[in-house]
C-alpha cells in the first residue's frame, strides 16, 4: 500500500504558530490525503525524510537572511521545496523590485539608499506632500516610517540607522488612496488566483519606525472579491519575474493605487506570506490541491 506523502510547514527558527493559517492548511492537507506537520526553519533535523518542505511562517528570517536563504539550499537538493531558493533569495530584497519595473511591472516609484550612500541627497527633487522611509529587507512594516515633505530630519536619521544596520533603505511617495482603499493582495497558487484580501493603511502619520511585526500584525484585513483587474494585474507580474528562475508555487501580489488610479505593485510575497484563509471559503482546500499536484508533478 502507498504511504501518504508527508510535507513540513515551516515556521519561525523559534516558536511554531503559523496563526489562523496552521489549523486550517492541517486540516486540508489531511483532507487530500498529506500528512502535514509544522517545524522551524534551520532544525536539525532530517528534511530528505519529507516529500516537501513548504514555506510558511518564517517572519524572522529578516533577522538572519543569509543563515536562512543557505538552509533553504541545503534542504533543495535533498526533498522539494516551495518556494525554491533561488525565488526566495530573490524576493528576500525588496530590489527585486527593479527587476519588475525594468520588465514593464508598473511599481510604486522608489529611491535607493545603500548603506554610507548620502542620505540628505535622498529626497532631492521629491515632490509627494507625504513619503515613506523602509529597509528593503523586512516583514510586516516592520523599521518603516510614514513622513510629511517638513520632516526631512526625521527621515534623515531613520536612513541613517538603516545604514547603520546595514540595510538598503527605501523612499517612496505615500500614495494618499491608500487612506481610503487600504492595498490589496492577490494570492495565486500555481497559476491559478485563489482569493483576495484588502488591509488598512498600516503607516501612520508621525507614528515612529516600530522594531518588531505589529504594524503589520495590527492592520485590519477583509475579503477582497478577485476582480478581474486585480487578477489580470498579479498573473502579470508573475509573467515577468527573471526568466532565470522558476515558477513560484504560491504568491501574493500586494498593490496599491497610484494618484492616477491604476494598480501598482507595492510588493511581491513569495517567501512567508500570510494566507488568510479565514477570509475566503475554500482556499486552506484550494492551496492543499495545489501543493499536492506540485508533489505529484
Amino acid at each position: 500500500m502507498k504511504r501518504a506523502p508527508r510535507i513540513v510547514l515551516v515556521a519561525q527558527h523559534e516558536g511554531l504558530d503559523l496563526y489562523t493559517d496552521g489549523p486550517r492548511l492541517i486540516a486540508a492537507f489531511r483532507e487530500v490525503g498529506i500528512s502535514a506537520e509544522v517545524a522551524g526553519w534551520g532544525e536539525d533535523r532530517d528534511w530528505s525524510s519529507f516529500d516537501a518542505v513548504v514555506v510558511r511562517g518564517t517572519y524572522d528570517y529578516i533577522d538572519r537572511p543569509q543563515e536562512f536563504f543557505a538552509w533553504a539550499r541545503s534542504v533543495e537538493p535533498v526533498t522539494r521545496l516551495a518556494n525554491p531558493a533561488r525565488l526566495l533569495e530573490w524576493n528576500g530584497d525588496k530590489r527585486y523590485l527593479r527587476d519588475l519595473a525594468a520588465a514593464g511591472v508598473a511599481t510604486v516609484p522608489t529611491r535607493w539608499v545603500e548603506p554610507g550612500d548620502p542620505v540628505t541627497e535622498a529626497l532631492d527633487g521629491l515632490t509627494s506632500d507625504e513619503f515613506v522611509v523602509k529597509p528593503a529587507t523586512s516583514a510586516g512594516s516592520r523599521l518603516a516610517a510614514r513622513y510629511r515633505a517638513d520632516e526631512a530630519g526625521r527621515a534623515f536619521a531613520h536612513l541613517e540607522r538603516l545604514g547603520q544596520l546595514n540595510l538598503v533603505g527605501m523612499v517612496q511617495p505615500y500614495l494618499g488612496l491608500v487612506d481610503d482603499e487600504g492595498e490589496s493582495g492577490t494570492f495565486v497558487f500555481r497559476g491559478e488566483v485563489s482569493h483576495a484580501i484588502r488591509k488598512s493603511a498600516a503607516l501612520q502619520p508621525g507614528a515612529e519606525p516600530a522594531e518588531d511585526f505589529s504594524v503589520g500584525f495590527n492592520q485590519i484585513v477583509i475579503a477582497q472579491p478577485v476582480t478581474d483587474e486585480l487578477a489580470a494585474f498579479a498573473r502579470h507580474v508573475l509573467m515577468h519575474l527573471p526568466p532565470e528562475l522558476p515558477a513560484p508555487v504560491y504568491a501574493r501580489v500586494d498593490v496599491v493605487r497610484d494618484d492616477a488610479n491604476q494598480l501598482a505593485l507595492i510588493e511581491l510575497e513569495l517567501i512567508e506570506p500570510f494566507l488568510f484563509l479565514e477570509t475566503a471559503e475554500g482556499s486552506a482546500e484550494r492551496f492543499a490541491a495545489a501543493i499536492s499536484s506540485w508533489i505529484g508533478g
